[in-house]
């Protein structure tokens, strides 16, 4: 009985671990959730909806950005940054129950 109950024990707080730990890499490393990406200037853009993405579209606005980073004393110019677009992702669904 007591084997039993410690062997539910370990296999509970393995698979807790596991989770979180997967969690934790999903979160720190989103990139896996996104199908589509490209690429402009300093940043990388993330995606995962499967249409035609008018990337024309998004450089102005990947322009001003870069703009008001630059203004920043933490400005790094070798970093790459990472957008991630998201809609109807995880990321949403967790957003919306934190009251985001």
């Amino acid at each position: 009985m007591k084997k039993t109950i410690k062997r539910t024990i370990v296999g509970t707080l393995l698979f807790a671990t596991m989770a979180t730990a997967g969690l934790v890499a999903l979160i720190f490393y989103p990139q896996s959730l996104f199908a589509n990406k490209f690429d402009y200037n300093q940043f990388t853009v993330y995606y995962n909806k499967d249409y035609k993405i008018d990337k024309e579209a998004f450089q102005p606005i990947l322009d001003g950005a870069y703009r008001l980073v630059e203004k920043s004393e933490l400005h790094n110019p070798d970093f790459k940054y990472k957008v991630f677009l998201a809609h109807n992702n995880i990321f949403n669904k967790i957003e919306s129950l934190q009251g985001g």
